[in-house]
């Protein structure tokens, strides 16, 4: 999908952006050699990442994907703000087990990689680092969980 794309190629080592460039663009030799130049002299690589996932996601899905990936990307990596589009779960209880509740709707893919982010200090509800460890939630309105550095979701208590 898109957002994986656009996400894979942003973590690649800045010392491969000009063959991926090479190997997987139309881009003309003489406009990537200005590339290199410019990322030598000290340029921030991470403008040339961000071309050149757009240039990608651009040519396996769309234009006006690739911009829409652009702008969450930096909205969630250099703003530090939620992504316009957040998967939605509506809760009847007040409190989850949160290891529980992420297992079973396939935010992580087991509960041990669940307690493996949760003790690097991967999981935020409401912009705060959660630190429960016995893994309760209390669930008011609405919540915000950050898992991971890309992976948000909102939960809704039904009223």
């Amino acid at each position: 999908n898109p957002k994986e794309m656009f996400g894979k190629i942003m973590s690649i080592p800045d010392h491969l952006i000009i063959e991926y460039f090479e190997l997987l663009t139309d881009m003309s030799p003489k406009e990537i050699e200005e590339y290199k130049i410019k990322m030598e002299e000290g340029e921030n690589p991470m403008k040339y990442k961000l071309r050149l996932a757009k240039e990608i996601v651009t040519r396996y899905h769309s234009k006006e994907e690739a911009d829409k990936e652009e702008e969450d990307f930096i909205k969630v990596f250099s703003k530090k703000e939620i992504p316009e589009e957040v998967e939605t779960f509506f809760v009847d209880s007040d409190e989850l087990n949160l290891i529980d509740f992420l297992k079973e709707k396939n935010i992580i893919s087991s509960k041990s990689e669940g307690r493996r982010i949760f003790e690097q200090g991967g999981i935020y509800v409401n912009n705060e680092r959660f630190s429960d460890s016995s893994f309760k939630i209390k669930i008011d309105k609405e919540v915000i969980i950050k898992v991971g550095k890309r992976k948000f979701i909102k939960v809704i208590k039904n009223d």
